[in-house]
C-alpha cells in the first residue's frame, strides 16, 4: 500500500446535495485547503465531510462530519436612505443578534459513548453571533439525578467524564455568565461498538479502544496505522463473570502503510 496523500472533503446542503468538492495533498507533513463556496449558494444549514481515499470502502460513520451554517452578513443590515436638503444620505445599519441566546455542543471522544465504558465528552459553547462564551453546567439522568458538574477551560471549550448506563438518556443543563440557562440532550450512546481515546505520556501515545463484546464475550476492530512500520502494544483489559477485572499483553506489528 502507498502513503496516506490525499484527503476529499465535501459540502452538502439540508437536500443531500453537493455544492462542492475539493481534494486537498500532503505537505510539510500536513493537510491544509479551504472550500470556495459559490456566492449563489442559498443561506442555511449544510454539513463538511471529509474522508481518505481508503475510506471510501468502509461505512460513512467513520467520515468527519461538521454542521455548519452559511448566511450572508448583509441580510441582517438595513439600507436608510433619506434625503436632506434634495441630497440623498446613505447608510447601513446592522441588526444585532440577540445576546440572550447560546447554544452547547457535545462531542463524545471517539465519536460515540459506549453503555458501561467510561469516557470524555467535549462540549463548546457560542453565542448566536458565533462568538465563544463561558458556561458551567451539570449533567442529569433521565430521572433528574445529577451525574457531574463542568464548566469551561478557555475559548468557551471544555470536557467531563461520563459513563453511559445502558437504556439510560442523559442531558445537560448550562448557565452562561448573565444567569440565564438552557436545557440541552446529550448524544445518545450505543450499545454496540467502540469507542477510541487517545493520552500523550512523556515519551508514547496511549490509544484506547472501549468496546462491548457479543454474547460469547467476543469483540473485534480494525486496526490503521498511517506512520512507519513499528511494533505495537496492546493491553487488553476485560472483566470475569465473577467482577475481578483482568489483563491481557500482546504486540501487533504492522507492516505496511494505508492509502
Amino acid at each position: 500500500m502507498g502513503r496516506l496523500n490525499s484527503v476529499y472533503v465535501e459540502l452538502f446542503d439540508a437536500r443531500d446535495s453537493v455544492v462542492c468538492r475539493v481534494k486537498t495533498g500532503l505537505e510539510s507533513s500536513m493537510f491544509s485547503g479551504y472550500i470556495n463556496i459559490p456566492e449563489d449558494v442559498p443561506e442555511g444549514d449544510y454539513i463538511i465531510r471529509a474522508y481518505t481515499g481508503a475510506m471510501r470502502n468502509l461505512d460513512e460513520d467513520y467520515f468527519f462530519m461538521k454542521n455548519i451554517r452559511i448566511g450572508d452578513p448583509m441580510s441582517r443590515m438595513i439600507k436608510v436612505q433619506p434625503e436632506f436638503d434634495q441630497k440623498p444620505y446613505r447608510k447601513y445599519i446592522k441588526i444585532p443578534f440577540p445576546n440572550d441566546d447560546f447554544d452547547v455542543s457535545f462531542y463524545p471522544e471517539g465519536g460515540s459513548a459506549l453503555y458501561g465504558c467510561m469516557g470524555h465528552i467535549a462540549f463548546k459553547a457560542m453565542q448566536r453571533d458565533g462568538t465563544e462564551i463561558d458556561v458551567s453546567g451539570m449533567v442529569y439522568d433521565g430521572q433528574g439525578n445529577e451525574i457531574t458538574q463542568f464548566t469551561t477551560d478557555a475559548r468557551g471549550i471544555g470536557q467531563f467524564m461520563l459513563m453511559p448506563e445502558k437504556n439510560e438518556r442523559y442531558y445537560a443543563v448550562c448557565t452562561n455568565n448573565k444567569g440565564q440557562s438552557k436545557r440541552f440532550e446529550l448524544p445518545a450512546a450505543k450499545e454496540d461498538g467502540y469507542a477510541l481515546s487517545a493520552t500523550w505520556g512523556k515519551d508514547n501515545l496511549m490509544v484506547k479502544v472501549n468496546l462491548t463484546t457479543n454474547e460469547e464475550g467476543k469483540a473485534s476492530f480494525r486496526f490503521f496505522t498511517a506512520d512507519t512500520p513499528a511494533t505495537y502494544t496492546v493491553v487488553i483489559e476485560g472483566v470475569t463473570e465473577d467482577g475481578k477485572i483482568v489483563y491481557k499483553r500482546d504486540k501487533i506489528t504492522v507492516n505496511s502503510k494505508i492509502q
